[in-house]
């Protein structure tokens, strides 16, 4: 259950410059490993349990150039962002923008960005050449819910 090994708490949850909830080290290191090494083969065990075990979908993306189109009709999406491992002096930060307002994130892999599905984001282009790869989730009933009296 998301309670249980996510590591969202009130003080992830910001109202400026935008409603959202952005966290470093989303899970344990251990699972995060796990998960890395088997980037992109959803199939594989480890994502399967991961999946089940946290009610949620998982879409696969090599690098966050713009906002994907959303899959689902939930009321939140989260981008779990991965660092490669080659990627060791690279910037890494985000210029996100949502009607206007900026906000610059740096993701450093394991970090994860919750947002309402009416946000729309602009990502501002980035300087550095490295790719970030992530993950768009789509959460169960129980973890929107958790997510909801966060926001709130």
């Amino acid at each position: 259950m998301i309670e249980d090994i996510w590591k969202i708490e009130k003080k992830h949850c910001y109202t400026m410059p935008f409603v959202h909830i952005y966290c470093q080290k989303f899970i344990s290191l251990k699972i995060y490993e796990r998960l890395y090494e088997q980037w992109n083969n959803i199939e594989h065990i480890h994502w399967q349990k991961f999946i089940e075990e946290n009610n949620i979908e998982v879409y696969f993306h090599e690098n966050l150039i713009e906002q994907p189109i959303l899959k689902k009709n939930n009321p939140y999406v989260g981008y779990w962002f991965f660092k490669q491992r080659t990627d060791k002096k690279a910037d890494n930060s985000l210029n996100l923008s949502m009607k206007g307002k900026d906000k610059v994130m740096s993701c450093l892999g394991n970090d994860i960005l919750i947002l309402n599905k009416e946000n729309k984001l602009h990502v501002r282009p980035r300087k550095s050449i490295m790719k970030i790869p992530f993950c768009e989730i789509y959460f169960g009933e129980s973890a929107n819910e958790k997510i909801r009296i966060l926001l709130n």
